[in-house]
């Protein structure tokens, strides 16, 4: 099997102990079959603020995280932004549609008790640059390169989003131990469907950003802080519209049969679970 599904509310026991709970062994299931614009709020939650001091999985002792902010140039001239910390076994993450790294803080802090974790800003969102290449496989690309810069070998990858869709056309290139899809239905037709209907209205500057608010709402989970609702409810206004117009270009126009290919092209040999 390509994928397993894994559940959010054990990811602490998967990572200490590597044993995976297996939902389904389709290579096109993912964690939901609905893109839900706000999962990251369900994985905030679920995360809490770790101490500054780690203790090494399987060590007596402890270890003080540090973190690292910088940026790797890509192969294509774009500064692709990232925040290192932690320790013990590579781990990535990478945030979802119109969100940033920061958002992912909490898991990040979690995970480098007994990982290193680099939490990456896609191309276009938070303190990354971008060009006018939006395709999948740059995207993929962009964590390839941020991997091969830092030297990670066979680490965990986990994204949600576009992000679910970058570690997976990464998977391959990376050697990754483990790719975590979450909130991404790789049947991205069934995505075309959805977001094809506001095409007119996110290609017009005036009506841009509260159309995609408009997508983008419907979903508010209790239990997080009121910052923390408002600084998500406002990437969606803060969204660049060549950014979301780029990334969604094939959805919007490409054909059933282009999109499948895209999709085919970006899980054919992985072997990772």
């Amino acid at each position: 099997p390509i994928y397993r599904i894994i559940g959010i509310g054990i990811w602490a026991h998967i990572f200490r102990s590597t044993r995976v709970n297996q939902a389904t062994k389709s290579s096109r299931s993912t964690a939901s079959t609905t893109k839900s614009p706000y999962t990251t709020r369900r994985l905030l939650r679920a995360a809490t603020s770790s101490p500054a001091s780690h203790e090494v999985i399987g060590s007596t002792s402890t270890s003080t995280s540090t973190s690292t902010s910088t940026s790797t140039s890509t192969s294509d001239g774009v500064e692709i932004a990232w925040e290192r910390t932690g320790i013990e076994s590579p781990l990535v993450l990478v945030h979802g549609f119109t969100d940033y790294r920061s958002l992912m803080d909490p898991l990040a802090s979690r995970f480098a008790t007994w990982h290193d974790v680099v939490n990456i800003d896609v191309r276009g969102h938070g303190q990354s640059g971008h060009n006018n290449d939006f395709s999948l496989s740059r995207l993929t690309a962009d964590i390839v390169e941020v991997c091969e810069d830092l030297g990670l070998r066979a680490p965990v990858l986990i994204g949600h989003s576009v992000g679910a869709l970058m570690v997976t056309g990464a998977a391959v290139q990376t050697s990754a131990r483990l790719v975590v899809n979450i909130d991404q239905n790789l049947d991205l037709n069934v995505t075309a469907n959805r977001i094809r209907p506001y095409a007119d209205r996110l290609r017009n500057p005036a009506t841009f950003h509260a159309t995609l608010e408009a997508m983008f709402s419907g979903e508010n989970t209790p239990g997080l802080s009121k910052a923390l609702q408002v600084a998500l409810d406002q990437c969606a206004w803060q969204a660049k519209p060549e950014v979301v117009l780029g990334i969604w270009a094939d959805l919007l126009e490409g054909s059933r049969s282009r999109i499948q290919s895209s999709v085919d092209k970006l899980v054919t040999g992985i072997t990772a679970p």
